[in-house]
């Protein structure tokens, strides 16, 4: 059996699917990378592009937002649900007091509160109301203090007294102004209490 020494054998030309040759097969590769860091540069710049336009789009809407609110307009707060009970309205009517950059102090019946709100915690509101600017309390206070103190009922959380004399006239509920309801004194002596709804 004849075995072919290495000067008979030929060396077969290898090549690529792209018909480049073995030795061709870095340049192409190289020029294949270059192409996509290129477009990826091009994405990048395009995204960031896009999002600086959205930006100042955003801003634009922002500051004409902001500039459609002045001293004085009566506007509604929107309140969250752990500061207020079921019963109690979703909305808080207040009048701006002072407009501050991009920040705003509120005032209601009860009192001016004691944060600054920004144009999204509120809106406007041609509510027609007998509430005037002057009719606010020069005293701070907090959104859930204010809704209590509106509360149809006894604002955020419920209120009741074990008072079993009748008078009711130094329980928790008359020290809150507020009037006995069916969970109190047990629900025994509501036929008694003198501060009963």
């Amino acid at each position: 059996m004849h075995l072919p020494t290495s000067a008979e054998v030929s060396e077969p030309s290898l090549s690529t699917e792209a018909g480049a040759t073995l030795a061709e097969v870095p340049a192409v590769a190289s020029a294949s990378v270059a192409e996509n860091i290129n477009k990826i540069d091009q994405a990048r710049l395009t995204t960031k592009a896009n999002q600086v336009q959205q930006a100042n789009r955003m801003l634009s809407r922002n500051k004409k937002k902001i500039n459609s609110f002045n001293v004085g307009d009566y506007v509604l707060l929107k309140t969250e649900g752990i500061d207020r009970s079921i019963a109690d309205p979703v909305n808080l009517l207040c009048i701006i007091l002072e407009k501050k950059d991009v920040l705003f102090k509120l005032g209601c019946k009860v009192g001016i509160l004691d944060s600054m709100f920004g144009f999204n915690a509120f809106e406007k509101t041609e509510l027609v109301t007998t509430f005037l600017k002057q009719d606010i309390p020069d005293k701070k206070i907090s959104v859930r203090e204010a809704i209590r103190s509106l509360s149809v009922g006894h604002g955020q959380g419920v209120l009741k007294c074990n008072c079993k004399a009748g008078k009711c006239d130094k329980c928790s509920c008359a020290k809150a102004s507020q009037k006995c309801n069916s969970r109190c004194h047990g629900g025994y002596e509501n036929n008694k209490c003198l501060n009963k709804i």
